[in-house]
C-alpha cells in the first residue's frame, strides 16, 4: 500500500518534469533568436547610416551661406544705374554720391579683398572697359573713405560748439585725402557748404548775452555768406 503511495506522486511528476524538458529548449531558441528578428532593432540600424552622412552636407551648407552673405549682385544694380557722360565715364555729381552712399552701405564694412574682387569683376562684365576702370577706382576710394570717417566719427566725442569748426575741417581734409581736391569737391560740394554755414552760426550764436535782434542778424549775415544766391532764387 505504502509503495503504490509513493508511486503514484512519482507517476504525475515524471510527465511534468518531461514535458518541461520538450517545451525549454524551443522556448530558449526563441529567446536567443528574438533581438536577432526583431523589426524594431533593424529599423534602427537602417536609420543610422543616413543620420551621419547628412552631416556633412549641413556643414557645406553652413559655409555657402557664410560666403553668399555678400550678395555683390545687387550692390552691381545699384552701380548700373550711374549716369555716364558722352564719353562713357561717371558723371560725378550728387546723384552719383547717392548711389556710392547706398553702395557702400549694401556691402558693409568688414569686406575681404576677395569679395571686394568679386564685385570688381562683375562691374568689369557689365561695362566697358573704360567706364569699369573708372567705376572701380571711384568705388574703391569712396568705400575707403567712408570707413575712415566712420572710424574719425566714432572717436569724436565732444559737445563743445568750438569742436564743431575743427571736426569740419578734418572731415573736409580725409575727404581730399581719399578722393582728391576735386572729386571731393563734386561729391560734397553743398553738404561742405552747409557744414560750414552750420559749424560758423554754431559758434557765434553760443554767445549767452545776445539779444534776439542779434542773433537774427547774426543768422542773416552768416546765410547770405554762405548762400549768397538764395534771395535771387527764392525771387524766381
Amino acid at each position: 500500500m505504502r509503495v503504490k503511495q509513493l508511486l503514484l506522486p512519482l507517476a504525475l511528476i515524471v510527465p511534468i518534469l518531461f514535458a518541461l524538458l520538450l517545451i525549454e529548449p524551443s522556448s530558449t531558441q526563441q529567446l536567443f533568436s528574438a533581438p536577432n528578428s526583431s523589426p524594431n532593432d533593424k529599423s534602427m540600424v537602417a536609420l543610422t547610416p543616413p543620420v551621419a552622412a547628412s552631416a556633412p552636407s549641413v556643414a557645406i551648407s553652413n559655409a555657402q551661406v557664410f560666403e553668399e552673405d555678400f550678395d555683390a549682385a545687387i550692390a552691381l544694380t545699384l552701380l548700373s544705374e550711374i549716369a555716364l557722360d558722352e564719353n562713357n565715364q561717371p558723371l560725378i555729381n550728387d546723384q552719383l554720391k547717392r548711389q556710392l552712399d547706398n553702395a557702400v552701405r549694401l556691402i558693409g564694412r568688414e569686406r575681404t579683398p576677395s569679395e571686394l574682387d568679386k564685385l570688381n569683376e562683375l562691374i568689369k562684365q557689365a561695362f566697358k572697359p573704360e567706364t569699369a576702370q573708372s567705376i572701380n577706382h571711384i568705388l574703391l576710394q569712396y568705400y575707403a573713405y567712408k570707413i575712415a570717417e566712420e572710424d574719425y566719427t566714432s572717436a569724436l566725442n565732444s559737445q563743445n560748439p568750438e569742436d564743431l569748426s575743427h571736426y569740419v575741417k578734418t572731415l573736409s581734409d580725409l575727404r581730399q585725402s581719399y578722393l582728391g581736391h576735386e572729386m571731393a569737391g563734386k561729391l560734397f560740394g553743398q553738404e561742405n557748404i552747409y557744414q560750414n554755414y552750420m559749424a560758423e552760426l554754431t559758434v557765434r550764436l553760443s554767445a549767452t548775452d545776445l539779444s534776439d535782434n542779434e542773433r537774427n542778424m547774426i543768422t542773416a549775415e552768416v546765410r547770405k555768406k554762405y548762400y549768397p544766391d538764395e534771395e535771387q532764387t527764392t525771387g524766381l
